[in-house]
């Protein structure tokens, strides 16, 4: 219920010097609350009003509970692998709106999975993963550092064209990073560093830390 959540956040940040940023994947067609709050997935979301009206309504509900950032929205312009994670159309349009919607509630918003194609091939949750990256796929990206997202997630796909990643996975790809950081000054965040995608191009986790 939404009291657990309240509770225990409250709990672990009272008396904090330095608060917690308390982070939630509810993004696409995951939704962590749905036994008492429904939200459709983004490819259900058919336009910017209806993108601002999710982002705004996500946020209203992730401030009540005491969270400050969520790992959304996903702004793939494509998902072949989960078919519900990413807006179906207007991407960029789209994001923007829900960004705005999720932000205007004081919940920080995360672009992702930079530099995009990231849902098109291998799962890089189960696979070491490559994409090729086209103009398109960075342009939602950039309308949502234009349009002041706060954070911008990296994948662990070893990427080509339009955004090398020099045969390594992109979040550890100081290229991939350092293009990035040159038009965003926000939150630069990796995904889940125990994938495959990342985990499996080393071998030895070791090396890897």
């Amino acid at each position: 219920s939404e009291s657990i959540y309240e509770n225990e956040i409250k709990y672990f940040q009272e008396n904090m010097e330095i608060p917690f940023f308390v982070g939630i994947d509810l993004e696409g067609c995951w939704n962590p609350f749905e036994n008492f709050k429904e939200f459709p997935a983004f490819n259900e979301i058919s336009n910017e009003d209806e993108a601002y009206k999710v982002g705004k309504e996500q946020g209203q509900l992730l401030r009540k509970l005491g969270f400050n950032i969520n790992f959304s929205p996903v702004v793939d312009i494509e998902d072949n692998i989960w078919n519900c994670r990413t807006f179906k159309n207007n991407v960029a349009g789209n994001a923007v709106y829900y960004i705005r919607g999720l932000q205007g509630q004081g919940i920080i918003a995360t672009a992702k999975h930079y530099p995009g194609n990231t849902l098109v091939g291998k799962d890089p949750h189960s696979n070491v993963a490559f994409s090729v990256v086209k103009e398109d796929d960075l342009k939602p990206f950039e309308w949502s550092v234009k349009n002041g997202v706060k954070a911008v997630m990296v994948n662990n796909l070893i990427t080509r064209g339009q955004a090398s990643s020099d045969f390594k996975p992109s979040v550890v790809s100081g290229n991939v990073i350092n293009n990035l950081r040159k038009d965003f000054d926000g939150l630069i965040l990796s995904d889940e560093v125990g994938m495959t995608g990342l985990r499996g191009f080393y071998g030895d986790e070791k090396r890897m830390y």
